[in-house]
Order: C-alpha cells, then structure tokens, then sequence
C-alpha cells in the first residue's frame, strides 16, 4: 500500500481505474483537501463521490439556535 499521498486532485469528476486502487490521493473537496485511499469496491466511481462538499452541522446549529429564539419570544409574549 502507499502511505504517502501521491498527487493533489482538484478534478472530482475522474473516474477511479483499477491502476489507482491502493493509493492514497488528497483531492479538493470545497475549502480544505482530504486525503482518501482508493480500494477496489471505489472502482468504476468518481472522486467526489467520496467527499463531501456542504457543511451540514452549521446549519443545523443555525436553525436550531432559531428555533429557541422563537420558543422563548412566545413564552415571553404568552406571559404578558
């Protein structure tokens, strides 16, 4: 196996061949770069199938934080 990653991809859309099972490739995935190692059941798949790209979590956060903001104004104005 190769441990060192090889090659910057900033490609997604490349299919993965079987001369690229075994190694370890870091590839461009939105603002940061991430390392993956290629195995044969990835074969015939494209790059960015295995990253992904949106921050999920914050927005998460974001509407939950929203969600209580909205709870305590109607308890606020339930108690008037």
């Amino acid at each position: 196996m190769d441990l060192k990653p090889q090659k910057k991809i900033f490609k997604r859309n490349i299919t993965i061949t079987s001369t690229l099972i075994g190694k370890t490739i870091k590839a461009h995935k939105g603002a940061k770069v991430g390392k993956i190692l290629l195995r044969s059941n990835m074969l015939g798949h494209k790059i960015g199938e295995f990253f992904i790209t949106k921050i999920i979590g914050a927005r998460i956060a974001y509407r939950k934080k929203l969600k209580q903001k909205k709870s305590k104004l109607k308890l606020k104005s339930k108690k008037k």
